[in-house]
């Protein structure tokens, strides 16, 4: 039993962000390096994140002030896109994770003074602003491809809203507010289902997103 474990953790393809940002695929006879962006003088990455199939990878780094994208093809990693974020270096403005919708077109991203969105059309990525304002969690909302974000609001109420984009602008699909103690919030898989608790902890509320 532990041998056949032991092969199939083997077998498993493993993506981890390593020293001046490197990807380590395991696989069962080798292990093979390949460096998708480089920053020797900061190190490790500070955030990561891949699309469902592992075939494009966006970086943060703290102090670099950069999201980066890049695309495995054809066996190497190609940077399709560098979005600086305009705040001082080595500030926490970023909050991990970077976070991608379903279809992989949109990167989600969370900082000290709003949400924003990295869009793919064609082979160029785009940064909009889904909402201004500090928020404590993001999370996308896959049948939408849209993302929710939660706010305490420090008066014992939480703000749950969630936003899409059906033409050319970010809106606000549903706005739920509650009241009480500590909140928290989860999203199911394919995005139709909001479950929040009710604010004292003792029983939980859900949220159809349409």
């Amino acid at each position: 039993l532990c041998s056949r474990i032991r092969r199939k953790m083997i077998e498993t393809m493993i993506m981890l962000g390593g020293k001046g940002g490197e990807l380590f695929p395991l696989t069962k006879a080798t292990v093979q390096t390949n460096v998708i962006s480089d920053y020797p003088q900061y190190g490790s990455f500070s955030s990561l994140a891949t699309n469902s199939d592992g075939t494009v990878v966006a970086t943060f780094n703290s102090n670099s002030t950069a999201i980066k994208i890049s695309r495995l093809v054809s066996g190497s990693w190609t940077l399709e896109s560098t979005t600086t974020l305009t705040y001082p270096p080595g500030s926490d403005y970023l909050k991990p994770p970077l976070q991608f919708s379903a279809d992989g077109t949109k990167l989600f991203a969370l900082t000290s003074g709003e949400v924003i969105a990295i869009e793919r059309s064609g082979s160029t990525w785009t940064k909009s602003v889904v909402v201004a304002g500090n928020f404590d969690a993001i999370e996308p909302v896959s049948n939408r491809n849209g993302v929710a974000t939660f706010k305490n609001n420090g008066d014992g109420t939480f703000s749950l809203k969630v936003y899409t984009k059906p033409v050319s602008s970010w809106t606000v699909l549903q706005t739920i507010n509650i009241t009480g103690g500590y909140c928290s919030f989860s999203i199911s898989d394919n995005g139709d289902y909001i479950v929040t608790n009710d604010g004292s902890g003792t029983s939980s509320k859900t949220y159809v997103t349409y």
